[in-house]
């Protein structure tokens, strides 16, 4: 409690059903209990975010993950998506420009006693969200001046990851950067993202509904910044900065499931000498570290 000395239990007890009453519980929370939001209220618990060690692999134009999920190894084919919401200036009051790559994975489990040679009708198949990477903080349009670059930012995720879309926010003067990284990114899809929807409405529609669907939304662990996702979100429509939601929902935004790609274990195997040896012929002897 707050002020334990000021206020008694009683009182406390009594203000707390006044605030209930008139549906204030946050300012209550806020008031009495160090608490931001009120627990009676959250819309998504920390534990949706699974922390595990999800890990990609590429075959062909598509993309597969592997990862622990409860007593159970699970992989599968995945769509990811890049959502980027630019910050407004690079002022250290401002939103973070943040980089989020999230999609949809469509995954059967490899358990002891389950064989991937039963018929596709009969095998196990379950969706998650995911998020595959995110990153923030000050960004120039491209490396200027000691700040890193957008652009070269999202260069370089796209040599880690098969990208369906590349979403990148534009309110106002934004639309430039995203002719940036249209010009740089010719082979991909990118889209200039705006909406006329109340921010807060949105990345609660997309975020909560997905996890209200799928219950889980499987990330990396010991990632800080999922952490920052996480409170943010919590605080969506209370707090000034809600900037890493707003990424991860516009990358999330229309992601469609990858039904109809292949399960085979082959096609994993098979890619990891391919996936290096592309990118052997673009740099070299450092290649692994786009592994």
């Amino acid at each position: 409690l707050s002020w334990v000395q000021r206020h008694s239990l009683r009182k406390i007890i009594i203000r707390y059903r006044e605030k209930m009453k008139s549906g204030d519980l946050n300012w209550f929370y806020q008031e009495h209990m160090n608490i931001p939001i009120a627990p009676e209220a959250l819309l998504v618990q920390e534990h949706s975010f699974y922390r595990t060690e999800p890990e990609f692999y590429t075959k062909g134009d598509t993309q597969y993950v592997k990862f622990k999920f409860e007593q159970a190894i699970w992989y599968g084919p995945v769509n990811l998506y890049l959502g980027l919401d630019p910050a407004s200036s690079i002022s250290t009051t401002s939103d973070d420009t943040v980089i989020c790559v999230a999609g949809l994975a469509y995954c059967t489990p490899m358990i002891e006693g389950y064989s991937l040679d039963i018929t596709k009708e009969n095998m196990v198949k379950k969706v998650f969200p995911i998020i595959a990477h995110i990153e923030g903080g000050k960004y120039a349009i491209s490396d200027y001046e000691g700040l890193p670059g957008m652009v070269q930012a999202i260069e370089r995720i796209a040599k880690r990851f098969v990208l369906q879309k590349i979403k990148v926010e534009t309110m106002g003067t934004q639309e430039q950067i995203a002719r940036e990284i249209r010009m740089a990114m010719r082979k991909h899809m990118v889209i200039s993202y705006w909406s006329n929807q109340n921010k807060t409405e949105r990345v609660l529609s997309i975020i909560l509904s997905l996890v209200q669907r799928y219950k889980y939304i499987i990330c990396k662990k010991n990632d800080p910044l999922i952490d920052k996702l996480f409170y943010q979100l919590l605080t969506v429509g209370i707090a000034d900065h809600d900037d890493y939601p707003d990424a991860l929902s516009i990358a999330l935004e229309n992601a469609t499931e990858p039904y109809g790609a292949t399960f085979s274990l082959d096609d994993i195997d098979e890619d990891a000498p391919s996936r290096y040896e592309q990118l052997y012929e673009l740099y070299g002897d450092r290649a692994w570290e786009y592994l």
